[in-house]
Formats: C-alpha cells, structure tokens, sequence
C-alpha cells in the first residue's frame, strides 16, 4: 500500500536490509523553489529508531525518489524541536545554494544504518 507522505507527520520507514526507521517530514521544497540540480522535490527529515531514546539525525533533505524507494505506514509521534530543524534546514540550504551541498541519495534507513555504525566505531 502506497501512502502519501504529508507534512508534519510521523511515518515509520521499512527497507529491505536495514533496520527500520522513524521518520518526521518536516518539509518539502519544489524544484522551481530550490533551484540548482534540482529535478524532483527535495524532503527534509528527521531521523530516528523505534526505539524510546535512540539517537536523532536533526534534519536531513533526501531526494523523494530515494525516500519513496521504502515502504511507510503511520507512526508514532517522537520530541521534535522544530527551532533546531529549521536552524539545520537554513545551514543545508545556505550550502546547497553555493554549491556546497546536495541531499541525500542514500535512502533515511541507510543513512541511520551508517551514522549508527559510526557512531560504533568511534566508541570502540
């Protein structure tokens, strides 16, 4: 079942491979709003496991063909501090209009999966 992905809402983010994800949208950019090498709409994420107190990506814009790749259904909401998901969004945006920086082409799962996997290794 295809679900449509709406603004301000919680979705959980299942991918074959990886573990799943909790995902906040907390906002989409158009092509002709964004500019650039933009050729689909740009979505902006917040990140999480399931899990209660698990590790937070802040905001990470990811292509939505790359985001819709996954399976959704609805999920339960999780703390969202939208102050530092729009401070995040402006630094992103600031970068990629100077060319500085692109979104995502890794899917959110797989994103987690490696800051996870970073963050191991940098406790080992």
């Amino acid at each position: 079942m295809e679900v449509e992905l709406e603004v301000g809402e919680f979705y959980t983010s299942e991918q074959d491979g990886f573990d799943p994800v909790v995902i906040w949208l907390g906002r989409v950019d158009q092509p002709e709003d964004i500019e650039g090498v933009a050729a689909e709409p740009v979505l902006s994420l917040m990140i999480r496991a399931a899990d209660e107190g698990s590790p937070v990506i802040e905001m990470a814009p990811f292509w939505q063909g790359v985001v819709m790749a996954a399976e959704f259904m609805e999920a339960d909401p999780f703390y969202v501090d939208e102050a530092v998901f729009e401070d995040s969004y402006h630094i992103w945006r600031s970068a990629y209009d100077q060319g500085e920086a692109f979104p995502w082409t890794m899917s959110p799962n797989e994103v987690y999966a490696r800051m996870l996997d970073e963050m191991d290794d940098e406790d080992a």
